[in-house]
């Protein structure tokens, strides 16, 4: 291989790996998990290996990594097959799931048959072996029963079966030298959608504006970037569409990890309502210890008067007053500001919520710098008054 287009693989490769660990991990994190995220895990990890060991044997040439890139490639329709059952909720016909299963094991031990350096008959029988395993399951899915469906399950379908064509289209140029010579294997790329669509789905309306910008980011980089380098080195073609390769991978992967974060943070806003939700804490202290577990609440201290000994009772009676003593918004008294300016520092938070008066509790907390806090601060001040409105369950202190 050229040492243009191993640069090129690799990288598109690479952003790729990077893609499927992102929305693995996002899918892994639910709890109880889904049989549909399961199934999709599990094709997730299946592609990984397959593009995890190409690489490898790219880079080291070592057999052993090749041989595994096509097993796992002809795991990849059997993978596929089962998250088409979870999606639709329906078994696929008998022959269909022998074909995928028998295809496999078959394509499995072709690859440790020794064909002659370059022989191109185990590519042919891989790729129509996907072909028509894909072929066959995107028609399973397109006769589904939409009826027994709902709204947002069939929305869900057609869009993962939309990214199909991206996806196969582009799978076509890893078969190098087989059906044409492409300057460069594209399917990380197709990967690198797919991850970015699931997880922008994820995301919901935000994730749709996101995925949105990201597209358009994407073309206008592409053009002015293909356009500067074709004016100012005069490329071939082919060092073209790999550079465009490498940009493309690297603004997909780079939107999947800010999607990726988004969801994480989203995450800790999640568990904060299922636990406002749930929690049967009989009493303030035990709310608010479980409170702090959440992953927006994750770090909060819990402070007693015992902790407040460098405040007077005017400054407790501050926070009382207010409810939320917000280090962006001291008080307008000199005494009380320099009381609070201590306070933030001595306990590093951003946010001071009163949540128990008999005896006295304070909740202290950072909230994220970039996040919405007016919208944090709504989901806290349900938590407040749920702890406020609970009985203290031990003797006053303070």
């Amino acid at each position: 291989m050229a040492e243009a287009d191993l640069i090129a693989d690799s990288v598109v490769t690479a952003a790729g790996l990077l893609g499927l660990g992102l929305l693995a991990h996002i899918l892994s994190a639910d709890r109880p998990a889904r049989l549909t995220n399961r199934r999709f895990v599990l094709g997730l990890h299946v592609v990984g290996v397959v593009m995890a060991a190409r690489l490898v044997f790219w880079l080291t040439d070592i057999r052993l990594f090749g041989l595994l890139t096509y097993a796992a490639a002809a795991l990849v329709p059997l993978a596929a097959l089962l998250i088409a059952e979870a999606l639709t909720r329906r078994h696929a016909p008998v022959m269909l799931k022998a074909w995928t299963v028998g295809g496999a094991v078959l394509l499995v031990f072709t690859a440790f048959v020794p064909w002659p350096p370059y022989h191109p008959l185990p590519l042919v029988l891989l790729a129509g072996f996907q072909f028509l395993s894909f072929l066959s399951i995107a028609a399973l899915i397109l006769a589904r029963d939409r009826a027994s469906l709902s709204t947002a399950e069939n929305g869900l379908i057609d869009r993962l079966v939309l990214s199909l064509v991206f996806i196969i289209s582009f799978a076509l140029t890893d078969f190098r030298g087989l059906l044409f010579d492409s300057p460069v294997r594209l399917s990380g790329i197709a990967v690198l959608i797919l991850c970015c669509l699931a997880l922008d789905l994820r995301r919901g309306e935000a994730g749709r504006a996101g995925l949105a910008l990201a597209a358009a980011t994407l073309v206008a980089v592409l053009t002015v970037t293909l356009w500067s380098v074709a004016r100012i080195a005069a490329p071939s073609p082919a060092a073209l569409v790999q550079i465009g390769a490498i940009l493309s991978s690297a603004i997909l992967a780079g939107h999947a990890v800010l999607s990726a974060r988004a969801i994480r943070r989203g995450a800790g806003r999640d568990d904060l309502l299922r636990f406002l939700a749930t929690d049967p804490a009989p009493t303030r202290d035990a709310f608010l210890a479980g409170l702090r577990r959440t992953g927006l609440a994750t770090g909060a201290l819990i402070l007693t008067p015992d902790d407040l000994a460098d405040f007077d009772l005017s400054f407790r009676a501050e926070i009382a007053r207010q409810g939320v003593l917000r280090q962006s918004d001291p008080p307008a008294e000199p005494h009380l500001a320099e009381q609070a300016a201590w306070f933030f520092e001595k306990f590093d938070v951003t946010h001071a919520l009163m949540v128990g008066d008999g005896p006295l509790r304070i909740l202290a907390l950072n909230l994220p710098p970039l996040a919405r806090p007016e919208q944090l601060e709504h989901e806290l001040a349900v938590a407040q008054r749920l702890a406020r409105l609970l009985p203290a369950g031990q003797a006053r202190d303070g």
